[in-house]
């Protein structure tokens, strides 16, 4: 997983002596995915195969669209939201392990980062605490179990239509068995949105990169393995079989793609999709960030210590796990370029 780049690419070769021997098609790889995974520091260290930003799905007979601000979404939600009957506005998530990633999508959203470009924290802000109430408001609109959630039961109880947006990764079971009437209650009735725009419409990212261990015995029989897999015809293939999103524009552009309900990807993809810190602090600050979230919105802290929790805790971890020299953190200028005037 490209979070982990910053960490395994000591331990993996470049590959770009591969990529301009063979003259291989790497312009055809959406740079912005590129860049935070597989390349670091200037080395090409992976090939991309998978893209996935974050969105949400939704149900069309009750939303007509996902408005641009989540105080426009929430009046939305207050006209479908009637748990007497069951049925509530937000399917989420909740465990912290989910949760956390939600709140970045939020935080990045609203033109929020953790740090500047030299790795100075600048977590404790204004979006930084609007991000934290917009995630607390959500599960006014949930189950009252919503923080016990997994991606598993945010998932069933959207397709069992018991809510009008569910906030998880659709790809992984709302969009291979929303529309199967033996594992569906919205066949035809739902669909895949944007989270709303705010300043950036930025989103979380997930995605996969393969690389050549400098360990491995035959470099170029790894080399011809990554060719095929992330080729365009086994790209192709990955999504219409597995809902795998391609790293490739040109697979973006075939018929059977654009027409599929996982499009909507491509645009969250156009829009900007970013990972936390790829630096080997970066999980321990993704930790650090996720704790914070959750004691937040379940009520066992207050707003001013959540953040002052997430300030210091980013300090000591970059303290102790300093980023590589030379690194600069481009969560900064990918996040305050976006922003829209």
């Amino acid at each position: 997983a490209c979070q982990w780049d910053g960490e395994f690419e000591p331990y993996l070769i470049d590959l770009e002596p591969y990529i301009n021997r063979d003259n291989w098609d790497a312009d055809d790889i959406i740079p912005s995915l590129w860049e935070q995974s597989g390349k670091w520091a200037g080395k090409i260290m992976g090939i991309p195969f998978s893209n996935t930003p974050q969105t949400l799905a939704y149900r069309t007979d009750l939303i007509k669209e996902i408005p641009d601000t989540w105080e426009e979404l929430f009046v939305i939600l207050d006209k479908v939201h009637d748990p007497s009957k069951g049925f509530y506005g937000m399917a989420i998530p909740g465990v912290k392990e989910q949760l956390s990633g939600l709140w970045m999508c939020v935080h990045w959203s609203l033109g929020g980062v953790w740090a500047d470009e030299d790795w100075n924290v600048m977590i404790d802000s204004p979006e930084t605490r609007k991000a934290l109430r917009i995630v607390k408001r959500w599960f006014s609109y949930a189950d009252p179990a919503a923080p016990a959630w997994g991606l598993p039961e945010s998932d069933a109880a959207f397709l069992n239509g018991n809510a009008a947006v569910a906030l998880s990764w659709p790809t992984l079971a709302i969009a291979p068995n929303g529309d199967n009437p033996e594992k569906s209650k919205v066949v035809g009735k739902w669909a895949i949105g944007l989270l709303p725009f705010e300043k950036t419409g930025l989103s979380n990212l997930s995605s996969w990169d393969i690389g050549i261990p400098k360990a491995a015995k035959n470099k170029d029989a790894a080399w011809e393995w990554i060719k095929f897999y992330t080729s365009k015809e086994k790209q192709l293939q990955n999504f219409v079989e597995y809902s795998i999103l391609p790293s490739r524009k040109s697979v973006w552009e075939q018929p059977e793609v654009k027409s599929h309900k996982l499009y909507p990807h491509k645009e969250a993809s156009d829009r900007g999709a970013l990972i936390w810190w790829r630096i080997p602090a970066g999980t321990m600050s993704e930790t650090i960030i996720r704790d914070a979230v959750s004691n937040y919105v379940t009520n066992q802290w207050d707003i001013e210590k959540a953040v002052s929790y997430m300030e210091e805790g980013l300090k000591k971890i970059l303290g102790e796990y300093p980023p590589p020299e030379g690194v600069k953190n481009i969560e900064y200028n990918y996040v305050k370029s976006r922003i829209r005037k």
